[in-house]
Parts: structure tokens; sequence; C-alpha cells
């Protein structure tokens, strides 16, 4: 890959850019400040950008101008996770796709610190520059759809994370989120499980193993030929999108294996539409109060007997990988 480096340590950048060259990378330019950063990305266009989040002229203001315009996988350098913990996730949430806790050259161990780098580097070629690997996107025969608002990214990682590359069914997520940070949130996602994850288009069929995310301001929602699609109406929610909308539409069309959950979040958004999807006997289940950042829509589900199971966040992966591995065996009993 050919990786750009903006960082004002020289000798830092320097270790950087010759532990990276060992490893087969090629180095594409250096900047030390965001200025000259932003008129070298826009004359040559690297793989990968690795940024120090203590750049002179704010980078996270430049993150966000560059995955605004022509975007490229930005991985940010930290010294001190602790110290900068604030603009760190302010510089993900603006686009990139990971940070990496990189010390200042003149502190003891630096050079010791590099494998680290090797291992994001290494995701990023898998996920971004290489055209992700991705497997062949056919039709699924299983759906998972999840619902979630405040303290979801969070949840959402956490539940991607231990979900394995064959993991078979189509997962919907609708997570309410300003539609211009839902590319941007499903790259950073991608960085945090083993499934292609991206956000979803209006008229496709739902892909097998691939993580699609509510990706516009309209409601997203499953149609009777068994496609996507974004839809203005209702205009009277709350939400745009919404769970229950979403939801309700899979209750509607969905007719094989299905699961449905509803993670933290403020409100009720979610609650009726779990309670659908139960009574088309789908596996529901609401993320757990203790676990929850605010226990608002998962309450709400379980308030209206939607949930079928309330679990802590750590066992609802593992409740639905067991779930949808035994799909073959329950349908093969049913015949």
């Amino acid at each position: 890959m050919r990786i750009a480096i903006a960082d004002a340590d020289q000798k830092r950048s320097q270790a950087m850019r010759l532990f990276l060259e060992a490893d087969g990378h090629q180095t594409a330019w250096h900047a030390r400040d965001c200025v000259e950063l932003l008129a070298k990305v826009a004359g040559d266009h690297p793989d990968v950008l690795l940024l120090d989040i203590e750049l002179p002229r704010d980078a996270v203001a430049v993150t966000k101008q560059v995955m605004g315009g022509r975007p490229c996988p930005i991985l940010i350098v930290a010294s001190a996770f602790d110290d900068h913990k604030a603009r760190v996730f302010e510089a993900i949430a603006a686009g990139a796709v990971d940070a990496v806790a990189m010390p200042r050259s003149h502190e003891t161990g630096a050079v010791e610190t590099m494998e680290p780098l090797r291992a994001r580097m290494r995701m990023i070629a898998r996920l971004f520059v290489a055209d992700r690997k991705a497997r062949p996107a056919t039709g699924a025969s299983s759906l998972l759809v999840i619902g979630a608002s405040a303290g979801g990214p969070q949840a959402l990682a956490h539940l991607l994370s231990v979900m394995p590359e064959t993991f078979a069914p189509a997962s919907v997520i609708v997570q309410h989120l300003d539609a211009p940070h839902a590319p941007h949130m499903a790259s950073w996602l991608a960085t945090q499980c083993k499934l292609p994850v991206r956000t979803a288009e209006h008229g496709e069929t739902l892909p097998r193993g691939t993580v699609l995310l509510a990706g516009t301001s309209q409601h997203l929602v499953l149609t009777a030929d068994g496609k996507l699609a974004y839809t203005a109406q209702p205009l009277n929610c709350l939400h745009h999108p919404s769970i229950d909308v979403f939801f309700e539409s899979v209750a509607k069309h969905w007719k094989r294996r299905l699961a449905g959950v509803v993670l933290t979040g403020m409100g009720r958004d979610g609650a009726e539409g779990l309670k659908r999807l139960r009574n088309q006997r789908a596996l529901t289940i609401a993320q757990d109060q203790a676990t929850s950042a605010v226990y608002g829509m998962p309450k709400a589900a379980v308030d209206v007997d939607g949930a079928q199971e309330v679990l802590p966040l750590k066992d609802i992966g593992p409740r639905l990988i067991d779930f949808f591995k035994t799909s073959r065996r329950d349908i093969e009993n049913a015949c």
C-alpha cells in the first residue's frame, strides 16, 4: 500500500516509515501540519493516511474535509489515548477508520510499539484497499434485524465483533443517526468485525453474510419482492429512519429464518416493530438494563411483550450465532 504520514514528530514519522517500508509498504509523502496535508492529498491520493491527532491546525477538521471530498482510509495516531480520548473519538465519528497508540519519539520503548501499527495496516488492507476481499453477494436465506439509538455504535461494535466470518444471515441495522454520518459509521463498524459492512442501497436484494446500515434520512423498508427500499412515508414519525417502520415491513414480507434485536436507546422506537416480529415467530431480543447506555427502547420492547428474551450485551451475539446455526436442523425436523 502507498501510505501518507501526517505527523509533526519527524523522528516518529521516520520510525513509522522505516517500519512500514520493511513490511512491504511504500511511503507516498509526509506532511508536518494540516495545511501541508491538504495540499499534498489533493495532488497525490494515498491508499492510507496516518494522521497525528495532535497535528497543528486541527486534525479532526482535516479528517472531515478529506472524508467529505475524495476519501481514503485514515488511521489516527495518538501518543496518549487518555489525554486525547475525546478528539480521537471525534475523528472516528468524522470518518477515520481506527486509532493506534504510538508514543512520541523521545519516549522509551517507541520502537517496540510498532506491532499494533502492523495489525491495523493488515486490517485496512483487508477491508478497504484490496476491495475488502468481500465474499460474493449471494441472496440470504436468513435475516437479522437490529435497532439502536443512544449508545448504539459501541453496542453494535461489540455485538458484531463476535460474529464469525461464516455468519450467513443478512444483517440490517437501523441506527438513529444523521444521514451524512452513516457511511462513516459503516466504515468504522467494518473495522470492528470480520463481516463486510456498508450502507444499504435502494433496490438491492439482501446479501448473504453482509451487514447493511440504513444510510439516508428516509425510512428503510423491505418490499414484497424481498428488496430493500428507501421511502419518505410515513411522514409522522419521530425518527427518520424509523426502526418500527423497518421492523414492521420485515414482519410483513420476510417468511424465512428471522431474528430481531433492540439495543440501547432513548424513547420507544422499535418496541411495536419487535412485537410484530415476535408475532411472526421470529426470535426477538432486547438488551438488558444493566448493559444499556439508555434503557428506553429495550424497556419499551419488554413492556409491550415484544422481547422473547432479555439479555446482557455480551450474550446477544452468541445467542444469535447459536440460533442461526441450528436453523437448518430445525427446518429439516419440521418437514
